[in-house]
């Protein structure tokens, strides 16, 4: 057995390997808790120590996958075997923390695409489906962040006996890693263009996907069709052309094709091209006719940016309830700045300050010469205009966790400056203040 030292770097090599957080920790009995902070040896050390569980987004090239079996039965976990088409030496069976109640079980297994880590964008694509119908869930997931393992109540099982093996983490790690890999390439998958409308289009949650196809490229072989219709939307929510569109995603799929396209590999770009200006018209007609908005006016309830809460804290030094009010006012106003002059109905001023001293929170402002107004107002028809002086921000630079805008004062903060001592300072407020509020948090 190598020594703790060297199979700590080798865990943290395996599993973590992007550090840069935000991650989850959930103490025994409690619910997770987001921290937004790098992921640190110490963290990792109390999760391996079984103090409380640590969970982490996988990075773009995940060297191990998860198959989430909740109770399963025999049939189950033989379905989930049988269509992955798995040995004995492919895979492990990890307990749940849950797994004295519920017999919930994870399956672990190395997923490789021509001898080389798979993308977790084509683990999904080739997997997914199969998992899905054995009834099981595919992990890693773009989005969502997934418990790491040999923490807390998390043992290999075995598979002959159905009990948990006693070995310390450092022996589950030398096991898995000990597992022989999934040829990817060897599963037959075919990826189709699917030109549907989403069921819930204000909560479209492929915009880290996107961002990482931008930045990797076609992540396999078969995806070409796909990876253009999420670059088409995600272009689309930010409110570009479609000429504009057309012309990006045509020097992305030149520069990041990756080899893996057919067709590219061919040089038939008449036909890439032409599929590309496809997807695109299909998108921007019918997304258009379905009354689904780029991402300004789909965030109804609005987006800070970090020099926002730096503006707050210089505006209202010490005076924690304006500063409150100021962010839910900036929150509304942020989405709708691109008019030189926005509405702001009575109603809205009434829930960021309450109606018996909203106009003394606006005279206020208007006093600093930050907030302007209009004669604009018609009563029944139109509602006051109004400027607020804001310091530059673009939507690329919005707070928000799991891809939707963080609208809590408190924990965009905490986003921002990290922790609460470093809150108290920034804003002067009282420790017991602060406290309060981190308690009404939770």
């Amino acid at each position: 057995m190598i020594p703790e030292s060297e199979a700590f770097e080798e865990y943290k090599a395996n599993f973590i390997r992007d550090f840069s957080g935000p991650y989850a920790i959930q103490w025994p009995g409690k619910p997770w808790k987001t921290r937004y902070k790098p992921i640190s040896d110490p963290l990792i050390r109390a999760h391996l120590d079984r103090k409380y569980w640590v969970a982490t987004k996988a990075p773009w090239y995940p060297r191990f996958a998860y198959v989430d079996l909740d109770n399963p039965t025999e049939e189950t976990l033989d379905r989930v075997i049988g269509t992955l088409g798995l040995s004995s030496g492919q895979y492990c069976l990890c307990t749940s923390p849950s797994w004295k109640e519920t017999g919930n079980l994870h399956l672990i297994f190395a997923p490789r695409y021509k001898d080389r880590p798979a993308t977790k964008k084509l683990i999904q694509d080739v997997l997914k489906r199969r998992i899905e119908k054995a009834g099981a869930e595919l992990y890693p997931q773009t989005a969502r962040k997934f418990r790491l393992p040999f923490g807390r109540d998390q043992h290999l099982l075995d598979a002959e006996i159905g009990a948990p093996l006693p070995y310390g983490w450092k022996e589950a790690l030398y096991w898995v890693l000990k597992l022989d890999p999934l040829p990817l390439e060897e599963l037959p998958h075919q990826i189709e263009l699917d030109l549907r409308l989403p069921r819930r289009p204000r909560e479209w949650t492929r915009r880290q996907e996107a961002e990482e196809l931008l930045k990797e490229g076609l992540p396999g072989p078969g995806t070409r069709h796909d990876a253009c219709l999420t670059l088409a939307i995600y272009l689309f929510r930010l409110n570009w052309t479609p000429e504009e569109a057309r012309a990006k995603i045509k020097r992305w799929i030149r520069a990041k094709h990756n080899s893996y396209s057919k067709e590219v590999n061919r040089g038939n770009w008449g036909l890439v091209d032409r599929e590309i200006d496809e997807i695109v018209g299909w998108v921007w007609e019918n997304y258009g006719r379905g009354l689904i908005y780029p991402d300004t006016t789909h965030n109804l309830e609005g987006w800070v940016a970090p020099q926002d809460l730096r503006f707050i804290a210089e505006v209202f030094p010490g005076d924690i309830v304006n500063q409150r009010r100021l962010f839910k006012l900036i929150c509304y106003y942020r989405p709708r700045s691109y008019y030189s002059w926005v509405y702001i109905p009575r109603w809205k001023w009434w829930e960021i300050a309450d109606h018996r001293s909203y106009t003394a929170f606006r005279a206020n402002l208007e006093g600093r010469g930050l907030l302007e107004s209009t004669h604009s107002y018609q009563v029944g028809r139109f509602s006051k205009r109004f400027r607020l002086h804001l310091p530059p921000a673009s939507l690329s630079e919005r707070l928000e966790e799991d891809h939707r805008a963080i609208h809590d004062f408190v924990e965009a903060a905490l986003m921002v400056f990290k922790s609460p001592r470093a809150v108290r300072e920034v804003f002067r407020v009282r420790r017991d203040t602060l406290w309060r509020l981190l308690h009404e948090k939770r």
